[in-house]
């Protein structure tokens, strides 16, 4: 049952790479694939095994594009393009989120449309304008390529090679990704007096104070990511190109223009920003945010002008670069 049920998930993944509108409850409600080790050293041999496919361009259509691609280390886990490049040249929508931490979310994507990282990770492999492939052509090309039999036997024992334990490694590998911890872990604790000097301090004051920006970007003693997890419209994608965001996951109007909360950890080494890259700094985000963003029938009523004065701004930035 459990293979069947990752089975009907798959087709729904195909439906929505190829149609990015769609909804598919199948998809939503897609199990954890039950395929993942147990033992330590069977776990570290999956991270290695999911690290090697993350790294590996032969999982796409043409050769050409890895999980690497456009989620780069260097960068974040993230990309410095705005919406990098697939297999012959295609491009998506969207931008790639930041791996980094990324085992702590529930929810995958701008959108939420992926309820496990086993379940996102089928998505850019299947996409149409990320990594082009098929199921069938993955498994067999992994199954094909020598250097994956020790790895798997390491993994897995001698199961037989599958898509489900394709997607399984590589979240295994996700999941071992994390950010670096920074004096801002203080601050749930000790306030922004923690910081260790001044103009980190009062850059501090304005996110925590007239900045507003912890309204969305939350720290707690529990959650060190600046994000409430949730889904604001803070009017990015209703300028140019109408982008629906949660709403092509949830068909609830309410939904409209709405994307994730990004974590801040780390913000400042992985432009551009927002969902669809259009930002280039974090001083021209900054500046869209005091200005009240682009208003739209659904904007999020947080969003406001902010009447930030020029060093209010660049106090602000420097405190953002430093998480």
């Amino acid at each position: 049952m459990a293979g069947w049920a990752f089975y009907v998930a798959v087709a729904g993944v195909m439906l929505l790479s190829a149609n990015p509108s769609a909804s598919s409850s199948e998809v939503r409600r897609s199990e954890r694939i039950a395929f993942g080790s147990t033992s330590e050293l069977a776990r570290e041999a999956e991270r290695q095994l999911g690290r090697a496919l993350f790294f590996d361009s032969g999982l796409s259509a043409d050769g050409s594009v890895s999980c690497a691609s456009c989620h780069e280390p260097s960068h974040g886990y993230s990309s410095p393009h705005a919406i990098p490049a697939g297999v012959v040249g295609k491009r998506g929508a969207r931008r790639p989120p930041s791996l980094l931490d990324v085992g702590l979310r529930k929810e995958l994507f701008w959108d939420g449309r992926a309820e496990s990282l086993e379940t996102q990770a089928l998505y850019p492999i299947l996409g149409a304008a990320e990594m082009g492939n098929t199921v069938l052509a993955v498994e067999s090309y992994v199954g094909r390529t020598a250097s994956y039999g020790q790895l798997f036997r390491s993994a897995y024992g001698d199961y037989p090679i599958t898509i489900g334990r394709i997607s399984t490694a590589i979240a295994a590998f996700e999941r071992s990704l994390s950010t670096a911890r920074t004096e801002a872990d203080n601050i749930p604790s000790s306030g922004c007096q923690s910081m260790r000097e001044p103009r980190l301090v009062r850059g501090c004051e304005v996110f925590f104070g007239k900045g507003n920006c912890a309204a969305c970007h939350s720290m707690t003693a529990e959650n060190w990511y600046f994000t409430d997890f949730g889904y604001h419209n803070i009017g990015i994608g209703r300028r140019d190109k109408l982008d629906l965001g949660r709403f092509y996951n949830t068909l609830i109007v309410g939904d409209i223009g709405k994307f994730r909360t990004p974590s801040l950890r780390g913000v400042g080494s992985r432009p551009p920003y927002m969902h669809d890259g259009s930002m280039k700094t974090l001083a021209e985000v900054v500046d869209y945010f005091n200005k009240g963003g682009v208003p739209n029938g659904s904007m999020d009523p947080l969003i406001k002008p902010l009447d930030l004065s020029d060093q209010d701004a660049a106090e602000l930035v420097y405190f953002l670069e430093s998480l």
